[in-house]
């Protein structure tokens, strides 16, 4: 039962790794002039510890209500390459209007 135990907290140590950088990159992307509102899903895949540098960021969809606008969307995929250091082809932004 001991590695139940170990095996929960390391998924709660990894979530809570995923929701910071959700809420960071949110904030960030947020920033971009045109981006509006914006929303971050970030997926990952453990490489054992659940240590920052061993959570493995697989693909991030970014949801923004200005994404509509190319300029804005390359804008938000460079920000999110040079951050998460993940190549374009595993981000996906999506245009989405209203509350977020």
């Amino acid at each position: 039962t001991s590695s139940n135990s170990y095996s929960s907290n390391n998924k709660t140590q990894i979530s809570s790794y995923t929701t910071e950088i959700e809420y960071k990159l949110s904030n960030i992307l947020s920033q971009i002039d045109g981006a509006g509102n914006v929303s971050v899903m970030v997926m990952t895949q453990n490489n054992g510890e659940a240590e920052n540098e061993d959570v493995n960021i697989t693909s991030v969809i970014v949801v923004a209500s200005g994404a509509d606008d190319v300029n804005v969307k390359l804008n938000i995929i460079k920000a999110v390459q040079t951050l998460l250091k993940i190549n374009a082809a595993d981000i996906e932004v999506l245009e989405g209007g209203g509350k977020i």
